[in-house]
């Protein structure tokens, strides 16, 4: 039932006890039992008995639906199927078109796939011109006969080395589709004797030194080569002057060595004295001997010239060697030139 609210009076002194009770101004246990009664039936009131507002609590834009309980709210979470109408244009993807993506899988099979998928053609890359040629090979480079064959900086000298003609095929003479060289020409004219109108000819000319040697006791000593040299063929030199003074031979073949000697004694004296063709410090041999003198009486300034003929091996040195039996005393002995002629 309402709570009744109570009067409350002042005590009065004057009244009994009985009438202050009777009048309601002494707390007696009914008085309180109905206050505890009343408070106890208020806080279990539910009806908002003071008429409290939403907005009086801060939720005055608070709309007054039901909540949904927790079940719903988890179905709805899980519910893929777009229950709320959902189009592309509200999630800013009006342009895309409503294809199948493909997979990882896909999509790198077609990254790795290499026979143009997507028929690219040549014009479309700018090649249009280009015709679809394989290149040369070795054999087609130097056949120069394929008309659809690209042909590489490497392709092109084997065409001209197959073109330049060997020394063999120069010798022959017999080829109409070869180049000739010039080495490979010079080579064919020297064998022809007719390089230069001389041939196979060619020479080395030496100065000499004339006091080489000075004094007594000259036998068996050698006299060799100056420190100059003239070549009728700077680029092919017949011999060149080693490090001993000696003329060492560039090229086997066959030579004509030309000395020009010299010597000077003191006085008219008996004897005799040669100069004789040395190979690497011993006689040549071949009829070895150049010039010199065999009378009795030797005057006392004499230069002679003299040859021979003799083979040589590339590296071989050669000089002159004295002979002689005179024991006097010399004032000088040496060389005015030696000429090397290659003859073959």
């Amino acid at each position: 039932m309402a709570y009744e609210k109570q009067t409350w009076i002042p005590y009065d002194d004057n009244k009994t006890e009985e009438q202050n009770i009777q009048a309601g101004a002494v707390v007696t246990a009914e008085r309180i039992n109905h206050l505890e009664d009343g408070l106890d039936e208020h806080d279990k009131d539910t009806t908002n008995p003071h008429k409290v507002t939403k907005a009086q609590v801060g939720l005055g834009n608070v709309t007054n639906v039901e909540q949904a309980p927790k079940t719903d709210l988890t179905s709805h979470t899980s519910n893929k199927t777009n229950p709320h109408g959902v189009t592309k244009s509200q999630v800013g993807l009006g342009n895309v078109s409503n294809v199948e993506q493909a997979s990882k899988t896909e999509f790198n099979s077609h990254v790795a796939d290499k026979t143009n998928p997507h028929s690219v053609t040549k014009a479309q890359v700018n090649l249009g011109n280009v015709d679809n040629y394989a290149t040369a090979n070795q054999t087609d480079a130097e056949q120069g006969l394929a008309g659809n064959k690209f042909i590489t900086p490497m392709g092109v000298k084997q065409h001209v080395d197959k073109r330049i003609a060997t020394q063999e095929e120069v010798n022959a003479g017999e080829a109409r589709d070869k180049i000739v060289s010039p080495k490979t020409l010079d080579k064919k004219l020297d064998d022809l004797n007719v390089s230069g109108g001389f041939g196979a000819f060619n020479m080395s000319v030496f100065n000499g030194e004339q006091g080489q040697i000075t004094g007594s006791g000259i036998h068996g000593k050698e006299v060799k080569s100056g420190t100059q040299v003239l070549h009728m063929r700077p680029d092919d030199p017949v011999a060149e002057r080693a490090s001993n003074g000696r003329i060492k031979i560039q090229k086997a073949g066959t030579y004509l060595f030309i000395i020009h000697t010299w010597y000077q004694i003191g006085t008219q004296t008996n004897g005799y004295l040669y100069f004789n063709l040395l190979k690497n410090g011993s006689r040549a041999g071949n009829n070895d001997r150049v010039t010199g003198q065999g009378v009795d009486a030797l005057k006392n300034r004499w230069d002679g010239t003299g040859q021979c003929v003799n083979t040589a091996n590339a590296g071989d040195e050669f000089s002159a060697g004295i002979e002689t039996n005179i024991t006097g005393s010399f004032t000088s002995v040496g060389t005015k030139t030696i000429t090397v002629i290659k003859l073959a």
